[in-house]
């Protein structure tokens, strides 16, 4: 009787072949489960990432319009300040001067310098904007100079001045003080003709600039981004807005006598009063 109880518990203590193949189906319906969820997962994340590049990539080119836009500027009179955009798909699709928040000196300028040296001028709180589009490449260029340097522009397509190298397309509509919606706008001073008469255009800035535009995407469907910058001072700047530099040539100073007092007009010799 013991002897039977011992075999029967060395029977019980072994695995059979039957108990075996279901271990090694549940281990291998787990495993798959696993690498399952593990694939799903890294998917999951590689989309995730790329939808966060294109979601910082989105912003950085509608951070640059919005700085850019808001701050658009123009003087009445004035040759170097401007706001064009011909409507084009290619090329320079919008050209236009903007203030920035800083006046610094140039780099070649000297404390010893009068004011007539052209390295002792602060250098301009204005810059001519280019932006410009190439849809064989889907480059965004934003080219930018200051306004004495207007003949530096950067070239296009440079490490410098790319803004974006996914850009499907991108359109610019430009609302008017009245509500009008336009592909184009001409706000510059142009020189009069033989005739004594300024070619036409447009008067004031706009209001505001509807921006669209979609990045290259591989595997998904496209997503067209949308957005309204408004102008922060539309409004034209009359002529006159700074003055004009002083100079060293005798007698421009004043007329004798125009503070109140004998010879406060300037300086004897240099400012055209007497003392």
């Amino acid at each position: 009787m013991a002897g039977y109880s011992s075999s029967g518990r060395r029977r019980r203590q072994a695995y059979t072949l039957i108990e075996m193949l279901i271990a090694m189906i549940m281990f291998t319906l787990i495993m798959v489960a696993t690498g399952f969820m593990m694939t799903t997962a890294l998917r999951g994340q590689d989309r995730l990432g790329k939808q966060t590049a294109e979601a910082q990539e989105v912003r950085a080119i509608l951070s640059a319009l919005t700085r850019d836009l808001r701050s658009a500027y123009h003087i009445m009179g004035s040759p170097s300040t401007y706001l064009v955009a011909s409507g084009a798909d290619s090329g320079p699709i919008l050209q236009f001067t903007t203030l920035t928040p800083r006046i610094g000196l140039d780099a070649t300028a000297t404390t010893s310098g009068s004011y007539g040296d052209e390295g002792a001028y602060p250098r301009s709180n204005i810059l001519q904007v280019t932006y410009d589009y190439n849809p064989e490449t889907h480059v965004l260029s934003r080219l930018a100079t200051e306004v004495p340097d207007s003949d530096n522009l950067p070239p296009a397509e440079t490490p410098n001045t790319i803004v974006s190298r996914r850009v499907s397309y991108i359109t610019l509509r430009y609302i008017s003080g009245d509500g009008t919606v336009r592909n184009e706008w001409n706000l510059q001073n142009v020189a009069a003709d033989q005739s004594g008469e300024a070619t036409a255009g447009d008067t004031e800035l706009p209001v505001a600039i509807e921006v669209e535009l979609e990045l290259q995407r591989s595997t998904r469907e496209a997503v067209v981004f949308r957005t309204t910058i408004a102008l922060d001072n539309p409004t034209v700047q009359p002529e006159g807005q700074r003055p004009a530099p002083p100079t060293n040539q005798p007698g421009t100073g004043g007329t004798p006598g125009t503070g109140g007092s004998p010879g406060t007009g300037g300086t004897p010799g240099i400012g055209g009063g007497t003392p």
